[in-house]
């Protein structure tokens, strides 16, 4: 059953409408009756209507002002407006607020209902679009718990890398807390003959429980993956410095960690990544808190370690591979091979020859270098059964720490096919470029144009069109423009009807006697010869 409010300053008026609504077929109940628009804003507020029906012109508050303080209240109802022929231009503007009618006087009660009709209709559908949306909302939180620790698996685990996928997940969770700022974190055991002795879901379920309780005004969100206990994300409800939420979460992890020792008498540890605050650095948060806890070059008296710490004891080594990465990266995106695979070549040097890595780290940096390949495959939008079968082979011989058998060679065969595609994708694409341009001087050639034109044309700076069309003509845009422009002058030049001065305007010459000097250097005629010239 919906509400309806009746506004009129004529109390026969408001009677006759009330009377003349159609109960036995449309569901509606009259909750109030207003002789002004002051009286009806009142009665929206205690009465809560769904339909109003008011006249226009009333003492004290028109209708127009009452639906001007809807509007600007932004409460949503129906509104049928009943007024005469000569009030429409007045009630114009009103007609802006989204859920307005208009009937006219003398009220004619078929079109009332057919108004109201109307009215119900659109309340119906915007009644089950709410239910549906409570229903899917309802069902989401139910399942939330679940939902949020498979997205955050799905990203702990490299399976979710699409920064648009994790912000819409994170913004249909209604999560904000990131932008706080947040930590990732990885919990692990020391030795082996520890976690085989643990009752592993019990002890899963105690983390989760000091979690919760350690961590008030935290949200913490957690997540697994095949190495570790368990991972996941630390966030702050509230901004906080980065050194204030960086000492805030090892200070509350040691508790849990000391307790889960003294409690367990087994040895844990936990690596914890950089200060992040954007969704889009989850992954690479994940895989510093992974790195930082399987890293055991670093050696620390506290059972938590820190990403930035780990870091800058041993910065020279740790970020020469991130150096390297770079450059191989950069390499590929020049369609530099000999470089990107002498850069290989440095990276696995490092890694595997220089003695500073345990296994689990050169997994790791290996696994984020092939992540990061892949990550510029999707971003340059290649693909091909080559490419996507050597993406393939690397991932499956990276696939574990104990089962490595990526060489450089496998990599540099990527890193070729990889350039290749872009080349030839740039190709394609530097072709329709071209192109385009030409046909833009082929037609506007007689209008005064330049480089900058047609530039303009395809959204290219001056420059980089310039060194295009060098690239595929082996001459500049103006000789380009130029030869056009002679080789159209050359065929109006056979009309002897035509003057010499009147051809060069049309071919963009609007000096004659630069037409003149520009037609012999091209042709080794001036236009007088050419014209008297025999055909050959």
């Amino acid at each position: 059953m919906y509400k309806v409010l009746i506004v009129d300053d004529e109390s026969l008026i408001r009677k006759n409408i009330e009377f003349s609504i159609d109960y036995e077929h449309l569901p509606l109940t009259v909750c109030g009756l207003a002789k002004n628009g002051l009286e009806a804003s009142e009665l929206v507020i205690s009465q809560d209507p769904d339909i109003i029906i008011t006249d226009i012109k009333m003492p004290v508050m028109d209708g127009i002002a009452l639906i001007h303080e809807l509007k600007e209240n932004n409460i949503e109802k129906k509104v049928i407006v009943i007024s005469g022929y000569d009030d429409y231009e007045y009630l114009r503007p009103a007609l802006t607020y989204g859920s307005v009618d208009y009937i006219c006087k003398p009220l004619d009660p078929q079109e009332l209902n057919r108004a109201l009709l109307t009215a119900v209709g659109e309340l119906n559908r915007e009644r089950e679009a709410q239910r549906r949306e409570e229903s899917m909302t309802a069902q989401i939180e139910q399942n939330r718990a679940y939902l949020l620790e498979h997205f955050f698996t799905e990203i702990a685990q490299d399976r979710l890398r699409s920064q648009e996928e994790i912000r819409q997940t994170l913004d249909l969770f209604h999560i904000r807390s990131l932008a706080s700022g947040y930590m990732c974190f990885a919990i692990g055991c020391d030795s082996a003959s520890d976690m085989s002795a643990l009752d592993f879901n019990c002890f899963v379920l105690s983390l989760r429980e000091l979690f919760s309780n350690e961590y008030t005004g935290y949200d913490v969100f957690f997540a697994q993956n095949d190495a570790d206990l368990l991972c996941g994300v630390i966030a702050s409800e509230h901004p906080l410095r980065e050194v204030e939420l960086g000492d805030a979460v090892a200070e509350r992890s040691e508790r849990i960690l000391q307790f889960l020792t003294d409690s367990n008498h087994i040895s844990v540890t936990m690596g914890l990544s950089g200060v992040h605050s954007s969704e889009a650095d989850l992954p690479e948060a994940f895989r510093e808190a992974a790195t930082t806890l399987h890293d055991r070059f670093y050696q620390s008296a506290s059972p938590v370690r820190c990403y930035t710490e780990v870091f800058s004891s041993h910065t020279s080594t740790q970020l020469s591979l991130l150096d390297i990465e770079k450059k191989i990266l950069q390499s590929i995106s020049s369609s530099d091979y000999t470089l990107a695979s002498a850069n290989t070549g440095l990276f696995f040097d490092l890694l595997f020859s220089s003695g500073q890595f345990q296994r689990h780290t050169q997994h790791l940096a290996l696994r984020g270098l092939i992540l990061h390949l892949e990550e510029f495959i999707y971003e340059s939008g290649i693909s091909g059964k080559r490419i996507l079968g050597l993406l393939d082979d690397v991932r499956q011989k990276s696939a574990s720490p104990e089962h490595m058998f990526v060489t450089k060679q496998n990599l540099d065969d990527l890193i070729l096919e990889i350039i290749r595609s872009i080349s030839a994708n740039r190709n394609e694409k530097y072709k329709d470029i071209i192109q385009r341009v030409l046909r833009y001087l082929q037609e506007n050639y007689a209008s005064d144009i330049g480089l900058n034109d047609a530039a303009e044309q395809v959204q290219l700076t001056p420059s980089y069109l310039s060194s295009l069309f060098k690239q595929y003509y082996g001459k500049s845009f103006l000789q380009c423009l130029t030869n056009l422009r002679i080789e159209e002058a050359k065929r109006l030049l056979k009309d002897p009807e035509q003057k010499i001065a009147d051809i060069a305007v049309k071919c963009g010459f609007s000096n004659s006697k630069y037409f003149d000097k520009i037609f012999k250097k091209q042709s080794g005629y001036t236009p007088t010869e050419f014209r008297l010239k025999k055909p050959e």
